[in-house]
């Protein structure tokens, strides 16, 4: 029986987010085991004393490292979203490299020109801020994926707000497969 074309675009998605699910778990048991091996490493160095050893083991096995692995793979699962979308636009692969690329490094700096933007003491005209406010509904801020700053510093990271972005992701993904449908839908093959 034939494919519907949105089930074409379901299994490339899927195939895509499962690809680089199983990376990213690869990955991580990969610095989990170097991170388990730097902690009996540093417990045999430094660890004559009980609460030292403690706190290194508390350190090496941060549960918060789990958040930032599940939003590493969640912002994975947005950019394959973003390539699908494009690659129903477009015919070109280098055009939809480039414009998932683009999009990749938008969601990374957006949020920084936007505060250098706001905060540079210059009035902000309407448009611009339209502009501004075009990119944040366009480009998810790549941004609030990472967590590792916030580890690293010792913050407290909420499990809430991880949900919250996960929920974002997971709407912002099907309304890029929504639209990733429709225009696979209305093109001729």
């Amino acid at each position: 029986r034939p494919l519907r074309r949105w089930e074409f675009i379901a299994g490339k998605y899927l195939g895509l987010a499962v690809l680089l699910g199983v990376m990213v778990g690869v990955m991580s048991l990969a610095v989990g085991g170097v991170l388990g091996w730097k902690e009996t490493q540093l417990v045999a160095r430094e660890g004559s004393d009980p609460a030292v050893a403690a706190a290194i083991q508390q350190e090496a096995r941060d549960p918060r490292l789990l958040q930032a692995v599940l939003l590493v793979g969640v912002k994975l699962a947005v950019v394959a979203a973003v390539a699908v979308f494009f690659s129903t636009v477009a015919t070109s692969t280098t055009f939809v490299i480039a414009m998932t690329l683009m999009v990749y490094l938008i969601g990374h700096l957006q949020s920084v020109a936007r505060e250098q933007w706001l905060e540079s003491g210059e009035v902000v005209h309407a448009g611009a801020k339209l502009f501004l406010a075009a990119v944040a509904f366009l480009v998810p801020d790549f941004n609030l994926y990472n967590l590792i700053d916030e580890i690293i510093a010792g913050n407290e990271v909420v499990w809430l707000s991880t949900l919250g972005v996960v929920g974002y992701s997971v709407v912002y993904i099907a309304v890029l497969l929504t639209a990733a449908s429709v225009v696979f839908e209305g093109r001729d093959i």
